[in-house]
């Protein structure tokens, strides 16, 4: 089989970074700042 990309992310090292930090930090993954901010940005679309 032939894999379609050799990484998932742009700048995977830091891109897994960030969301780690991200996780590790935020005291809420859902229902928080970033998620009303993400769906008033998706219903946009």
């Amino acid at each position: 089989m032939i894999p379609l990309m050799k990484t998932t992310f742009l700048n995977e090292q830091e891109t897994k970074k960030n969301l780690a930090n991200f996780i590790l930090e935020s005291s809420k993954l859902s229902m928080g700042e970033y998620c009303q901010n993400f769906e008033e940005k998706f219903s946009e679309f």
